[in-house]
Formats: C-alpha cells, structure tokens, sequence
C-alpha cells in the first residue's frame, strides 16, 4: 500500500495511482492494485512507489527460494477448427504454494505446424489433424493435444443481378458460402451445383460457366439455386424473361481510333433493349466483319489486330441491328514495355486465405508517341516457360510463391514479378 502525505497534515491512500518499481527488475512483480508477487530468490531487494516525480522510502525486499514444482495449461479447447485462433494460458505451480501466471515467459512449441502453431500460448490452427503443444519454463515442460478438425459449411447463398433478363442475354451469378470457422463468405461459385426452376425459360450454366444464366424464351419466371457439400442456398427471387427488342447496338472498346501495325484491341458490343433500363453485353452473340482485312482483322469474340497501314471501319451486328468503329492503323517502332500486375481475388482453402488471382498487362510505348495495350500479342513466360496471356483473363499465385512473368514484341522486353509488383 501508498500512502500520500499532503502539505496540509492530510494523508490518503494512493496506491493505485503510484508507479511501482523493484529492484532487481526481475525478482517480483507489482500490480496497479500494490499486489507483490515474487518471481525469484532476493535478498535485500527493494521496492518503491513513485507518483508525480516524487519516490517513496525504500522498502527491504527478501524472497526465499521456490522451487518450481509443475505447469498448468489451462483454457484447453475440446476441439479446434482449421482457421482459429485459440489462446491457451500456463501456470506455474511452486512448491510452497505460489502459481504465477507464466503464459508470455514461457517457451512454446508444436509437435505440427502444419496442423497448429503457437506463439505465446496463441494457437493459430491451420490444417485437420492432431497436434502437440507444449509450453517450457525453467526446464519443467508440460503438453497439451488439440484436434483440429474441418470447419463446417453453415450456409450458401445466391447473388447477383436479378432483374428481368431479355431473350438471348446472358448475367453472371455468383455463390457465397460462410463456413464456421470465418465471418467472411467465400466465392464458391466454380464449386457449386447450380439448378434452375424453369430452365427453358432461365437457364443456368453447371459446367464450364458455372452460375451464368440465359434467357431462353421471351416471357416466363424461374428461381436459381445452388448447392454445395449437402447444403442447399435458397432459391432466388424470380427472374423474369423479357422480350428482346434491340433499339441500338454501340461498340466500345477502341476509344483512341488508332493502331499501331501488329497490335490488338478488344471491343465490346452492348445492345440497348425496349423495356430494359441498362445496355446488354452481346460481344459474344455479335457478328463482326472488317471493311479492310488487309488493314484490320477481328474474330467473332470482337478482338481486332492491326496487320497493315491504311485505315479500316470495324461493323458489329446483333439481332439485324449494327455498331461501328473506325480505325486509322499506321506502322512505327516500338520503345519499351510496361507490364502490370494487379491483384484480385483471394483464394482461401478452407477458410484460409492461399492465393491471390492476378490480371497481367502489356502496354508497349512507340517512338511516335503513341501507346498500345499488347496484352494478347506479346509472347510471355512464366519463370521463363512460354505461357498463354489474354488481356481481361486471370491467374493464381500462391501467397507463399514469388513467380517472374516476362513478355516480349518485335525484340522489346519486360517483366514483373508476383506478388511483390502486383498493385
């Protein structure tokens, strides 16, 4: 206990307002409230209270040996599940009485860190199986085992856009699950099975585009659900079939209306429908054709490539109605190149975060000035392995991976690494 003598004869007791300091540092420890407990063997230690710059009298400290007879783990869960976190507490046991909470001194260690790690009683649980723990003091050990298991898949939900859909249009769903061991859902769309209610009316992709519905006919409703592991979402609201009325069709894409001689560039058809209130992506229901194929090539996807000087009008169709867009391609030199690397989603396993998806760009820079995305024409590797890149498309990095991606066109080269370069 404090005691504070005032200037006008008062004293009050100040024991929780005081800095408590022992000498040796490491012989005792003293709580806010003036609880002393001894840690090692002293004789003629000391203690003092200091508040406001002014220190108590010295107050002998003498601590007899203990001798440190066991370790209490305590706070031991029945059962752990991959991607917790778990704090576990160790007490030392004296023989003449004396437990002090040991948790932070003590050595920690697992028999698995694959399974579990723990850092100062805090066990970081990472793959099923069963692991060992053990925590060290003064050379007294004491284990623990925890079985980690499987969190499991508590529920799965359907989202997306679900407004009416015009005939032949497509739309992209996406489903989420929420496993027990994480408060944030995980995309399982790739994963999941998905069915629809009416499926000549709305149907669902459940093979290579998985969630993306179609509109099959020009009126009519239909539910979209997905399951996954025996855990079934619930159905969507209805999503009305709309009839498809194409009013204009409008390409995007080529902005600049320039390019140079064996670059590309990606266009996109988006039709305005009676009765619908956005544009609709048709690129891949588009008929495309060049005016000028010794100028300007595209494929029926809407990608066009340069391959000679002069000028060309790229026309895309859809329904019997046409977009256009001009283009003036000329030939010069290329500079140097940019590649970019910008991160995407995170791939978790099991709750777990293991990857990263990442997008790659190439951007060559000519001596005319001018700049040309060459995503889809350079040649690239991946830690020098010749790879397919295409501008808009994805690849997976793993968190604990450091990969070199390198293009290259007309001799210039470039690289960028991942993840450390992604932005």
């Amino acid at each position: 206990m404090a005691i504070g003598l005032f200037d006008n004869g008062t004293t009050s007791d100040i024991t929780d307002l005081v800095t408590w300091t022992v000498a040796p540092v490491d012989a005792a420890l003293v709580s806010s409230d003036g609880l002393l407990t001894a840690l090692l063997p002293t004789v003629g230690g000391t203690v003092k209270a200091t508040l406001n710059g002014i220190d108590s009298n010295l107050a002998q400290l003498d601590i007899t040996s203990a001798t440190l007879d066991h370790l209490d783990i305590l706070d031991v869960p029945v059962n752990l599940v991959a991607g917790l976190l778990s704090q576990l507490r160790v007490n030392a046991v004296y023989n003449n009485g004396l437990v002090v909470d040991v948790t932070s001194q003590a050595n920690w260690s697992s028999s698995n860190p694959l399974v579990a790690t723990v850092v100062n009683g805090l066990v970081t649980s990472l793959l099923p199986g069963s692991v060992t723990l053990t925590a060290e003091v003064g050379g007294i050990s004491n284990t623990v085992t925890l079985n980690v298991g499987n969190p499991s898949l508590d529920s799965l939900t359907v989202q997306g856009d679900l407004s009416d859909l015009p005939f032949g249009i497509q739309r992209q769903l996406r489903a989420f699950a929420k496993y027990s061991n994480s408060a944030t859902p995980v995309d399982v769309t790739g994963q999941a099975q998905w069915s629809s209610s009416n499926p000549s009316v709305i149907a669902v992709g459940n093979l290579s585009n998985k969630g993306r519905i179609e509109a099959k006919a020009s009126s009519g409703t239909a539910t979209i659900s997905a399951s996954l592991n025996g855990v079934n979402s619930l159905p969507t609201a209805p999503i009305t079939a709309a009839p498809s009325v194409v009013n204009a069709v409008t390409i995007a894409g080529g902005s600049s209306g320039t390019l140079i001689v064996g670059t590309s560039v990606q266009l996109s058809a988006q039709a305005s429908l009676s009765g619908v209130g956005s544009p609709q992506d048709v690129t891949n229901l588009t008929s495309w054709v060049s005016s000028n194929s010794s100028v300007l090539t595209v494929t029926q996807q809407g990608l066009v490539t340069a391959v000679g000087p002069g000028t060309a009008t790229i026309t895309g169709t859809y329904s019997g109605v046409s977009g256009n867009q001009a283009f003036t391609v000329s030939a010069a030199s290329l500079d140097s190149l940019t590649l970019t690397c910008t991160k995407g989603l995170v791939v978790e396993l099991l709750g777990i975060p293991v990857a990263n998806l990442i997008s790659l760009q190439a951007t060559g820079h000519y001596n005319n000035g001018s700049s040309q995305d060459l995503t889809n024409v350079a040649n690239w590797t991946q830690n020098g392995a010749p790879i397919s890149v295409n501008l808009g498309s994805t690849r997976t990095v793993l968190l604990s991976d450091t990969v070199t991606y390198g293009a290259s066109k007309d001799g210039v080269s470039g690289t960028v690494t991942a993840l450390a370069d992604c932005l």
